[in-house]
């Protein structure tokens, strides 16, 4: 039985995660140079973001075919981020020439495909790693999601994830 999982309180916490975050690198780069761990949130957004993918998902996992839901999924993750990922790297453009900045055109490359938080210098919009790397935990969510949804209760795939997402 399929109990329906309410995800608002988290999102709640998700969006309060982020406001840490967002406010914590504003004081940290600003001139009063406060650290009140933002940093630290950072993993509490994803780890709820594991969370609410795993709520929202799992019956959908196991009714269609794994190669079916996989494409669905990935299609639907990649229209939910891709647009503002790729509209914040364009911009940026702009301010790189305004400053005559020099590119790594490798990690522009890199960045095209979700790929630049593999490597050093992060192309060219520094905080779009976080990006590349909810790309990667939307690569690898079908190929745990649904075998561990079919073999085990969902709260041992959800510490799966947890433990997958304290990993990366």
């Amino acid at each position: 039985m399929n109990r329906v999982i309410h995800t608002t309180a988290l999102h709640g916490l998700q969006g309060a995660a982020t406001l840490h975050v967002i406010i914590g690198q504003f004081l940290m780069w600003s001139d009063v140079k406060l650290d009140i761990m933002g940093d630290a949130s950072f993993s509490l957004f994803f780890i709820v973001s594991g969370v609410v993918i795993l709520a929202g998902y799992r019956g959908e996992a196991l009714r269609v075919h794994r190669l079916q839901w996989a494409r669905v999924f990935w299609k639907k993750r990649l229209v939910r981020i891709a647009p503002l990922y790729y509209m914040s790297n364009l911009l940026m453009v702009p301010l790189y020439v305004a400053m005559e900045a020099s590119v790594d055109y490798t990690g522009v490359l890199l960045s095209v495909f979700f790929l630049q938080c593999w490597t050093i210098n992060p192309a060219l919009n520094g905080i779009s790693w976080v990006a590349g790397t909810f790309v990667f935990l939307y690569l690898m969510t079908p190929l745990i999601l649904v075998p561990c949804v079919k073999i085990v209760h969902t709260s041992t795939c959800l510490v799966g994830l947890l433990l997958l997402q304290g990993i990366l």
